[in-house]
């Protein structure tokens, strides 16, 4: 295993300097051998793929004048593409004169003006261009800048968009990830000029309009992550696997802030003591239980949670699901404010009315007029056909 991987190491590496000569040996020399797990021969082939176009191009490769350079970037789509990948191999400083004309001319698209400037930052030209922007002039040394993301409230604004979806929506997340990097390489070599909070909702906003809520205000979400994570736990615990299913309980505690369980003693990743628990399925299905009470409560699941348990006709409560005091599991006593009497009765608390929930209350009733269409069928458990009719 590791030789494969440091294969990929290496082959990576020759990429990101762009040897792809070097890099299509080893690829080659590996593939003509007669086995190559499968995942490595995937990641062969991918690397394949992504180096073609420039071992195709690279014997044909030949210099652009300087108007051809200019005339690319002005006419923008491929011909932009085709100079500015012309301008990545060659030292940019014997073309600074056509770039600082491309800067100064009407015809100039606002990313082309961002790649110029991140390309003679990369070769650290410091020479001073000028560049118009939104009728603002601005004069600006390459050498002097930083990358794109090495700024403070793009930094800010990731831990933000982080903070706020990582554990909630992390497609989303990366959605707002994408178009905060669109953002801030249109306005390069500029910073970002917005607060962090202000940015980071400018960008939740703007994507949530993307993918169809014109007014940006609301995602809706089908199915949060904690409800996979404690979904998943449980089954876990069903398959006697407690400590895996621990942690998944533990990623939901660890993002609320609070100690986590384990019984190897220590601290967690909050720096808080862990909480020892008995490895049973009794006891691992409760903490289950609880945690997603808690974490997925006003998300709908609560009615559908207790019933699938089967707990929805506990007698008494078990602390767990309900709390000791209760009984009657769904059903019970409810309580209310005396609202037929006046102050200060009216503040005090009475019983309202006495709910019950019984064994077939897990199931609906099927109406007497289907039992009759269908002789064959069978009332649900504890109902009749009186009731039915009700």
């Amino acid at each position: 295993a590791n030789y494969y991987q440091e294969l990929i190491t290496r082959i990576a590496e020759h990429i990101s300097r762009e040897e792809y000569q070097e890099a299509s040996e080893l690829i080659e020399e590996e593939l003509k051998l007669p086995y190559v797990p499968m995942d490595t021969y995937d990641r062969l082939i991918s690397f394949r793929d992504q180096i073609k176009g420039y071992l195709s191009k690279e014997p044909s490769v030949r210099f652009l004048s300087e108007k051809e350079v200019y005339d690319g970037l002005c006419k923008g789509g491929e011909n932009a593409y085709q100079a500015i990948s012309f301008l990545k191999r060659v030292n940019i400083r014997e073309y600074l004169d056509v770039i600082q004309q491309y800067l100064l001319s009407d015809q100039t698209d606002r990313m082309i003006i961002s790649v110029l400037f991140d390309l003679c930052r990369q070769q650290e030209v410091g020479r001073e261009l000028q560049y118009c922007d939104n009728g603002q002039w601005h004069s600006v040394r390459p050498s002097q800048l930083e990358d794109v993301t090495d700024n403070e409230t793009f930094a800010q604004t990731l831990g933000l968009l982080q903070e706020r979806f990582e554990n909630r929506n992390p497609s989303f997340m990366q959605l707002c990830f994408g178009m905060l990097g669109e953002y801030a390489y249109l306005r390069y070599p500029e910073p970002l000029d917005k607060d962090s909070a202000k940015l980071t909702d400018q960008i939740v906003r703007y994507v949530c309009q993307l993918n169809g809520d014109e007014e940006g205000s609301h995602c809706a979400v089908l199915l949060r992550l904690g409800d996979m994570y404690l979904g998943y736990a449980e089954c876990l615990s069903a398959c006697g696997q407690y400590d895996e299913a621990i942690k998944y309980v533990n990623y939901i505690r660890a993002r609320a802030g609070i100690p986590c369980y384990g019984n190897g003693g220590g601290k967690d990743a909050n720096g808080m003591a862990y909480i020892n628990y008995p490895q049973t399925r009794e006891e691992v299905d409760s903490r289950i239980r609880r945690e997603r009470l808690l974490e997925l409560s006003f998300e709908w699941n609560h009615f559908f949670d207790v019933r699938r348990w089967k707990v929805a006709d506990m007698a008494v409560g078990d602390n767990w699901i309900y709390p000791s005091y209760h009984r009657g599991g769904e059903g019970g006593v409810i309580h209310a404010m005396n609202f037929m009497a006046d102050p200060p009765e009216f503040f005090e608390k009475v019983e309202m009315e006495t709910r019950v929930f019984g064994k077939q209350h897990y199931l609906f009733p099927i109406p007497d007029a289907e039992l009759r269409r269908n002789p064959k069928m069978v009332q649900n458990y504890g109902w009749t056909s009186a009731a039915t009719e009700r």
